[in-house]
């Protein structure tokens, strides 16, 4: 693993809200060019967006800054591509890339930034930061971060002991760069070699404005209700064990609490692994037990 890469991206992510705070949101823009859209042959960068035309202003080896205008308006902006010196592979493969869109129209402010990091060298290491700020955000600023940790993951079909964790936050914030919201998701796979040992780890957090729909979840019997802007944290756990002769065993815990009105309730299973209640709406798709 390049330690190089995977200190810059903890430190973009670590530093994502001050980043955002400082750049203020100005005029949205009818259409911003897309990440991705670009890859490199032995460090030479070439590409441009669909529905844009682009100009290269200065190139070298794993450098490029480009002239993008859109094809169906007057916007226009600077792209800047940097990644490793003398590498070959698309944007979203490369073991690391940073690029950024800056609109050039001498009123809007605001960054569209994303950096990733992919190294698969010793298990699974990957991670993207992205940053939409002023035009980038259409009235909305937000830091959104995801990480990817692994090791021997292959779709976790548990034909070997494995390890997968994956990471995402988005963070909402208002014109002064303060946090309004915020969703975080966590997802931890552990697999120790065989169809039936595994336990599962999942966290889903949401508040504030990232937290748009009112909902409830009863669990043990009790209800916890929810309305949009509260502060709520959803967390399961489910094992599987194979005991030999004794056959086999499942066990699960789930537990929601409202942090805005301290209602909270819990489930727990010796029997099933759960997760027992879900609301998809709210937290997205309903983790799987194998």
């Amino acid at each position: 693993m390049n330690i190089r890469r995977t200190i810059k991206i903890l430190s973009l992510a670590g530093a994502g809200v001050a980043v955002g705070a400082v750049m203020l949101p100005g005029i949205a823009t009818s259409a911003t060019p897309g990440f991705a859209s670009w890859s490199a042959s032995t460090g030479t960068i070439s590409g441009c967006p669909s529905g844009f035309s682009c100009t290269e202003l200065v190139g070298g080896d794993g450098f490029r800054q480009v002239q993008v205008n859109d094809n169906s308006s007057s916007d226009s902006f600077v792209w800047t591509i940097v990644t490793d010196t003398g590498v070959t592979g698309s944007a979203s493969t490369l073991p690391f890339s940073d690029e950024n869109f800056v609109k050039t129209d001498g009123t809007s402010t605001g960054i569209a930034d994303s950096q990733r990091v992919n190294d698969n060298s010793n298990g699974t290491f990957g991670g993207t930061v992205s940053i939409l700020t002023g035009f980038a955000s259409g009235g909305n600023d937000t830091v959104n971060i995801q990480q990817t940790l692994g090791a021997n993951p292959d779709g976790l079909a548990n034909t070997g002991d494995e390890f997968a964790n994956t990471f995402n936050m988005t963070v909402n914030l208002d014109s002064s760069g303060n946090q309004t919201g915020r969703f975080m998701r966590i997802d931890q796979n552990t697999a120790l070699g065989n169809s039936t040992d595994t336990q599962i780890f999942a966290i889903r957090a949401s508040a504030g404005s990232a937290l748009t729909t009112t909902g409830s979840l009863t669990l043990g019997g009790t209800a916890v209700n929810w309305s949009a802007g509260d502060d709520i944290l959803l967390t399961w756990v489910g094992q599987g064990l194979t005991l030999g002769s004794l056959g086999s065993s499942q066990f699960g815990f789930e537990g929601l609490t409202n942090n805005t009105t301290a209602a909270t309730s819990s489930e727990f299973s010796q029997a099933s692994a759960g997760p027992f209640q879900w609301d998809a709406t709210t937290f997205g798709t309903a983790p799987t037990f194998p």
